[in-house]
């Protein structure tokens, strides 16, 4: 199945200016797999995948979460402000 990943903030800059990915999982694949497949096909991201927020349909999920079918999903790094 396909998954689009929405990027955002630093993640965008990491891929000179890219704010959409795509990757290719096999069905019941989750988001740890999802996870993974980011780091292994796009080394820029490794860090921020591992440390950002991940939602899908506006909700926040764990790395146990199993996708269904092809979904976009929202990769939001770290922020700080102040």
């Amino acid at each position: 199945m396909r998954i689009e990943i929405q990027l955002f903030a630093a993640a965008v800059d990491k891929m000179a200016g890219l704010r959409r990915i795509e990757v290719v999982l096999p069905s019941g694949a989750t988001l740890s797999d999802l996870r993974r497949q980011v780091i292994a096909e796009f080394a820029p991201l490794a860090t921020l995948a591992q440390t950002s927020r991940w939602a899908v349909r506006m909700d926040f999920v764990a790395d146990d979460y199993r996708f269904t079918d092809s979904q976009s999903v929202a990769m939001i790094p770290p922020v700080s402000g102040g």
